[in-house]
């Protein structure tokens, strides 16, 4: 409450920490969710882990990074409400769908050693389980991530006239966007499932933190603030 009342907004995302503090939260909460429904808890060990990293990087940011200061005129519009939650949102379920993605490729090294009957590998849900949470997951984040993006190019038109910029960070989100585009399609039409749809899950996650993390240190743009 205290930073909300300092950033003068009740979006907890106004800088990088507080928004990493959210897709770590979100990322959590998804995992419960899955939990609540499918009752497997394994799936924690690697979900909630990535959130558990992301809360801990965002502790190691510089201090200015982590100080909640008044937004500008701009950013202080209820469409930091709609925009930003949107699409931390659907960073959370590619979270997910990376982590499950490492899920999947231990399980599947622990039955080529026949190791996954014997071990803690033997508490992981089938590799087709794993499989097919990692594609809703991936499911859940790509509509999100385009409706953020849409909602994002409106803001963009009403704070500065434009809907579009190529600005860092509008780019890397359409690349992102379109990375995972291609995996569903691969996956619908040439039968990317299994140990290839995990791999590009991790991808996919790499690709994800680069666009929320590395492009506001690497590259200059108008969405440096988070």
């Amino acid at each position: 409450y205290e930073r909300m009342q300092m950033s003068g907004t009740f979006a907890p995302w106004s800088n990088q920490f507080e928004a990493m503090a959210y897709v770590s939260f979100a990322t959590i909460a998804g995992y419960l969710l899955l939990e609540l429904k499918y009752g497997i808890k394994a799936i924690g060990a690697f979900v909630v882990s990535i959130g558990f990293i992301a809360m801990g990087a965002a502790s190691l940011l510089p201090y200015r990074y982590q100080t909640a200061e008044p937004l500008v005129p701009a950013l202080n519009s209820y469409w930091i409400y709609i925009h930003v939650s949107i699409t931390l949102t659907s960073y959370a379920a590619f979270a997910m769908a990376g982590g499950l993605g490492v899920m999947y490729l231990l399980k599947e090294r622990a039955e080529r050693r026949g190791m996954a009957a014997t071990s803690v590998y033997a508490t992981f849900p089938s590799l087709e389980k794993i499989d097919e949470l990692g594609y809703k997951a991936v499911m859940v984040g790509f509509p999100l991530l385009a409706f953020g993006t849409i909602l994002g190019a409106m803001w963009a038109n009403y704070a500065w006239g434009g809907y579009w910029s190529w600005d860092p960070k509008e780019t890397w989100s359409l690349i992102v966007w379109l990375i995972y585009g291609a995996y569903i399609h691969a996956r619908m039409n040439r039968g990317w499932e299994g140990h290839r749809a995990a791999i590009y899950q991790i991808f996919g996650l790499l690709m994800v933190v680069f666009c929320f993390w590395g492009v506001n240190f690497l590259l200059s743009g108008l969405h440096a603030y988070a």
